[in-house]
């Protein structure tokens, strides 16, 4: 835990660079065959979050990262687009969620691989990587709508929701939030964007809290989301440029001031992950199987919670004590 935030000596990529240590066998030990259990962790650290920072009038940030990786072994790697690089790669994909508290903590309380269909077909890499049988293929967008379901039943109330992902299939997520009663901006590629042409214009559960934007070069019928064009591209080996915006209100209009705060804020939440990626190391780890990455993720969970804990000010801890 102290390697996820660089305090032990080595300049090997793995957290088990310590100076007497030159292999990485106790780290994958851990996170591997040691006798603990990661769920439970993360129920307890789901605990520690609500009693520390609520579970009201926060929001939820939900994204993908990718991590770059050598070979084929390590569970879920596969020549795929990265969305930090902006190219294909071989990489990782993990669906993380943020819980950004109404005192401005952002708090990493999920973590899900995106497993490619290459993966689940061949028994071998199964076999090898330990993937639970139980396991199916599930868009971007599925593993997006079971964090928010699982946040949900934690108690988490959130007065909004935040989404950056790649995926064909954000149609299933808008449903899960709508449904749900959840407010949400999502960034929208140009592709995603002309995909609403048609498909929603007679979704009566849009009836009451959509509104019309300005579309990108076209004009569309109907009760479309409110779709602002995005004229600030983000750069290069950061974020992948979005061109559009997609934002539903709870029952009520969202005025174009109030969306450019929001896509504003989005913005802010992309910027504290790339700080959190480089402060907790998330990539650094040499285990391969299902469970040892989520071992893995749990921990950096742990850390990074621990790090927002100690930026509280010591009045708010007295506070929270009394």
């Amino acid at each position: 835990m102290c390697g996820l935030v660089g305090e032990t000596a080595g300049s090997r990529r793995n957290i088990a660079s310590y100076a007497n240590e030159r292999r990485a066998d106790g780290a994958q030990r851990l996170l591997t065959t040691a006798q603990w259990d990661e769920n439970e962790v993360r129920a307890n650290l789901l605990d520690q979050v609500k009693t520390h920072f609520g579970v009201t009038q926060g929001c939820l940030y939900t994204t993908e990262v990718t991590f770059a990786k050598k070979g084929s072994a390590p569970v879920a790697v596969e020549r795929q687009f990265s969305i930090d690089n902006c190219r294909l790669e071989n990489c990782q994909i993990a669906v993380l969620m943020f819980y950004v508290a109404p005192n401005g903590a952002f708090v990493f309380i999920d973590a899900v691989p995106y497993l490619p269909p290459s993966w689940l077909v061949d028994p071998g890499r199964r076999l090898k990587a330990s993937i639970p049988p139980d396991i199916r293929y599930r868009t971007k967008s599925q593993i997006a709508t079971g964090m928010i379901e699982r946040a949900l039943e934690a108690g988490f109330d959130p007065k909004m929701a935040f989404f950056s992902l790649l995926c064909q299939d954000k149609m299933y997520l808008r449903h899960a939030l709508q449904a749900k009663n959840i407010p949400y901006l999502m960034s929208l590629t140009s592709g995603e964007f002309e995909g609403l042409s048609g498909v929603e214009a007679d979704d009566p559960r849009l009836e009451s809290n959509a509104v019309t934007g300005r579309p990108l070069g076209k004009s569309f019928s109907g009760r479309l989301p409110l779709v602002e064009q995005c004229t600030a591209r983000a750069p290069i080996g950061h974020r992948p440029p979005h061109s559009a915006y997609c934002c539903i209100g709870n029952h009520r209009a969202v005025s174009n001031a109030e969306l450019n705060r929001t896509i504003a804020e989005l913005r802010r939440m992309e910027a504290r992950l790339r700080s959190v990626r480089s402060e907790i190391r998330l990539d650094r780890y040499e285990v391969r199987s299902w469970r040892g990455w989520h071992r893995h993720m749990t921990l950096a969970m742990v850390v990074q919670t621990a790090m927002e804990l100690a930026r509280q000010s010591p009045a708010e801890f007295k506070r929270e004590a009394s």
